[in-house]
C-alpha cells in the first residue's frame, strides 16, 4: 500500500511513515494492550486523513469502535463494531451506522491490516473506541 500524502512529498507506505510529532507513541513501554492497539489505529487514522476523510454528519458527538483481531503482530480483521450518538449521560446506539462512518471504516480497514505492529499487543480481539465532536446547531 503506497499512497501519496498531499501535504508532503512522502511516498512511503502509510504504515511506515514516521509518527506525527503530536501523537502518543504505540511503542511506549509498559502500556496495556488495548492502549497500544488504540495508538496504532489512531496513528493510521491521522496519517490517512486525506485518503480516508471523516466528518461527523450529526450535531451531537459520535462515538464508535472498531472490532480488531490481532494475530502475529498484524491487525488481521478490522471492521466497525458499533456507533452511538452522545446526547447526554447514555450513548444512543445508531442502527445502522451512518453511511459516512461505514465508508470511513471500509477505507481504513486495508490500511490498518497492512500495519506491522512492533511491539505488538497480544493476539486477541479488541474494540478501541474513538469519538468525534458534533456540529453546533445554527442559531
Amino acid at each position: 500500500l503506497t499512497t501519496r500524502d498531499e501535504r508532503t512529498t512522502d511516498t512511503r507506505p502509510v504504515a511506515t511513515r514516521p509518527l506525527p510529532p503530536d501523537l502518543p507513541d504505540p511503542a511506549e513501554p509498559d502500556i496495556p494492550d488495548l492502549a497500544r492497539l488504540a495508538r496504532y489505529v489512531f496513528r493510521e487514522m491521522r496519517v490517512a486523513e486525506q485518503e480516508c476523510p471523516f466528518a461527523n454528519p450529526f450535531h451531537d458527538p459520535i462515538s464508535f469502535a472498531f472490532h480488531v483481531e490481532v494475530r502475529d503482530g498484524r491487525m488481521s480483521t478490522v471492521h466497525l463494531a458499533w456507533a452511538a450518538l452522545r446526547t447526554g449521560e447514555e450513548p444512543r446506539p445508531l442502527q445502522p451506522a451512518p453511511p459516512e462512518l461505514t465508508a470511513y471504516a471500509a477505507c481504513l480497514a486495508p490500511r490498518l491490516e497492512a500495519v506491522t505492529m512492533d511491539p505488538s499487543p497480544s493476539d486477541g480481539a479488541y474494540q478501541p473506541e474513538y469519538s468525534y465532536p458534533g456540529h453546533p446547531r445554527a442559531q
